[in-house]
Order: C-alpha cells, then sequence, then structure tokens
C-alpha cells in the first residue's frame, strides 16, 4: 500500500439485505482497482474520522417509509457539525434499493450531502424490489468506474 492510496467509503445500512446485495457487487467492482482502499462502514458504527480519512464516499441505504433508513440519518446526525467546517468537498454516489419509487430517499439524501457542500458524481442506482443479475451489474461497474476515476484523479 503506498501513502498515496486514496480511500473510497461505503457507509451502509441494509436489514433485509437487498442494500446488502448490492453493497456486495458494488464492493467486488471497486476492489478490481488495486491503488483504492475500500473501507465499508455501518451507518450506526460510523463517525467523522471516517468523512475526514475519505477521498470519495457512497452512500447505499434501503428506502423506508419514503426515504433514507434511520440508520443512515443518524450517521448524518453523528458526523454533519464536526466536519461542517472542513468543507471535505467529496465526491459521492448512492445506492438506493426501494419497494417504492425511491425518488423520496434520492431527494432526501441529495439535499442532505448537499449540505454537507458534497458533489453527486453520476446518476443514483436506484433498484426497485429485489436486485436482479442486471442490478448487480450494474453495482458492480460503478464500484469499478467510481474506483477508477478516484484513483486517475478524475474525482
Amino acid at each position: 500500500m503506498t501513502t498515496n492510496m486514496k480511500t473510497l467509503l461505503l457507509v451502509k445500512h441494509s436489514k433485509t439485505g437487498n442494500t446488502q446485495q448490492l453493497c456486495d457487487a458494488f464492493i467486488e467492482g471497486a476492489e478490481r482497482v488495486s491503488g483504492v482502499k475500500v473501507r465499508v462502514v455501518e451507518a450506526l458504527q460510523g463517525g467523522p474520522e471516517d468523512l475526514m480519512n475519505a477521498s470519495a464516499l457512497v452512500i447505499a441505504t434501503p428506502e423506508n417509509f419514503g426515504t433514507m433508513s434511520g440508520a443512515i440519518k443518524h450517521f448524518f446526525d453523528q458526523t454533519y457539525y464536526e466536519v461542517e467546517a472542513l468543507q471535505l468537498a467529496l465526491p459521492f454516489q448512492l445506492i438506493i434499493s426501494a419497494g417504492n419509487d425511491g425518488t423520496g430517499a434520492e431527494k432526501a439524501l441529495q439535499r442532505i450531502l448537499t449540505g454537507y457542500r458534497y458533489r453527486q458524481i453520476g446518476d443514483t442506482l436506484l433498484v426497485k424490489g429485489e436486485p436482479q443479475d442486471s442490478h448487480l451489474i450494474s453495482a458492480r461497474e460503478l464500484g469499478e468506474s467510481m474506483a477508477a476515476a478516484l484513483e486517475l484523479g478524475i474525482i
């Protein structure tokens, strides 16, 4: 591992396993890029230091009651004021597993992350229902492309 290695932080919560399947595929893709370290943090265990040590961020959540999971909201509650003044400007991506349309969760997350002054670097991976093979392929490709862009300094 070199001192220049960048860290891709995945903050996640999964109750039914659907979000976890997408995370596993994302991680598999990201780990194909040797110059990037993937750090996975359960939302309820994460804190400000995770963001301070990250080069890019992925939030993975189920849609609960039309918004993000409570665990993801807790992560934001635990980190916002501690990192607000740092203006980290992290690039981020969203992975949402939805029972409905997922747009409420997406909008809420985008609004919060805009408050952090982070910038979304692509379309949200939004999966309605149980993940199919095509969704897992998309998650794997997202992980690999995000890690590669991070390694190359594009994001």
